[in-house]
């Protein structure tokens, strides 16, 4: 793939969690820095997990961590952005030292 670092995104819970994970635990194996936005909160959390999800930014900005009908707390938003930019650039500067 020759990528030094990889922001992925998810939309959903369950099974698309599955394949979530698995591509991050794939681009983790390679060498590959990954962090990215899913939805998790309290009540979506990752149905398999590996040692490459340190990195997911959760989107939920509900107070009890649950999906909710109010525009803005189910979404990512430019912040969220920001904050998996950040992880992914420092978990590059990591895999350089190596």
């Amino acid at each position: 793939m020759r990528a030094d670092g990889v922001i992925i995104s998810s939309d959903g819970w369950g099974n698309s969690d599955v394949d979530y994970t698995n591509t991050c635990e794939q681009l983790g194996t390679r060498g590959i820095a990954v962090t990215g936005l899913n939805f998790s909160g309290t009540v979506a959390q990752f149905v398999v997990v590996n040692d490459y999800l340190d990195g997911i930014v959760d989107i939920n900005k509900s107070a009890d961590g649950t999906e909710t009908n109010v525009v803005g707390e189910n979404n990512m938003v430019e912040l969220d952005c920001k904050k998996a930019t950040a992880l992914l650039k420092l978990k590059m500067r990591k895999n350089e030292k190596k």
